[in-house]
């Protein structure tokens, strides 16, 4: 029996009182990958499933079986987001194939995250964002989408805010033709007739600017919009485009006891590009 097979034995010899995991790590560094892989397929602790998938990859790297690598780095990083190597310790092929594993789950979070904070769920896109930034913190444009989806959660909370309180109705009020009220406590909110949609600047479509502009609308008592107020800015262009496509919309009036108001409301226009 060969040094190395004498050696692999009597690490197994002593299995029973050495814990799976370093005896698994120990096989590793003595050129058992085999063994390696047989020890970790037995099951570990929770606590020990980070090391674990990294000594598999490790293993299957030394196997050339680098179709399995990136799944084993993939779910350590689910795992650990921020797990780093130690490259003085490892091969080249070994880190390779880490920061391989590494940015495809670092794109797939990006692209999980970005669909989700389009489709109105910020909670859940800045979850996804925050854990992509964890696997790749130099990711510029994922900063920016963190920073995006955090705006929005506060935005939500703070909506109450940005219009004033709405005064306690009466059963029968007095409507106020030169008042502005607020939609609710017997305000009925105003149906959109038509919205055109806003032009995409040509300037911002090349750079592909994505986001929303936030307005306060003043809605007459002719469905018309009588002013616009800029709450959330993406950049003066975009601003614009927004406030023009508003100023033509019309409404179905509010109305107060049948009778129509003029009201505050507060619209979002996302600018979004076809496939983003």
């Amino acid at each position: 029996m060969s040094p190395a097979a004498l050696l692999g034995a009597a690490l197994l010899m002593v299995a029973a009182q050495q814990p799976a995991l370093q005896l698994a790590i120990d096989l590793y560094w003595n050129g058992e990958y085999e063994r390696t892989l047989q020890l970790l397929d037995s099951g570990l602790d929770t606590d020990e499933l980070v090391e674990g998938h990294k000594y598999r990859a490790f293993a299957l790297v030394a196997l050339e079986r680098n179709d399995e690598v990136r799944a084993e780095f993939t779910a350590l990083l689910e795992l650990d987001p921020g797990h780093a190597l130690d490259t003085a310790l490892v091969s080249p092929k070994i880190v390779e194939q880490f920061e391989l594993a590494r940015q495809e789950l670092s794109a797939s979070l990006f692209e999980q995250g970005k669909a989700s904070y389009f489709d109105g769920r910020y909670d859940e896109a800045h979850e996804l964002l925050e854990k992509m930034m964890k696997v790749n913190p130099s990711s510029a444009l994922g900063a920016e989408y963190v920073q995006l989806a955090r705006e929005r959660i506060e935005l939500e909370q703070r909506t109450a805010e940005i219009e004033p309180e709405v005064p306690e109705t009466p059963e029968a009020p007095e409507v106020d033709p030169n008042r502005i009220y607020n939609i609710g406590g017997g305000v009925a909110e105003p149906v959109a007739v038509r919205q055109d949609p806003p032009r995409y600047p040509p300037w911002d479509m090349r750079n592909r600017t994505e986001g929303d502009v936030i307005l306060r609308l003043t809605i007459g008592r002719s469905g018309t919009v009588e002013d616009t107020e800029v709450v959330r800015s993406i950049n003066q262009r975009m601003d614009a485009e927004a406030t023009r496509a508003a100023r033509n919309w019309r409404y179905e009036p509010a109305r107060l006891n049948g009778e129509p108001v003029r009201v505050f409301k507060v619209v979002l226009i996302r600018f979004a590009l076809s496939g983003s």
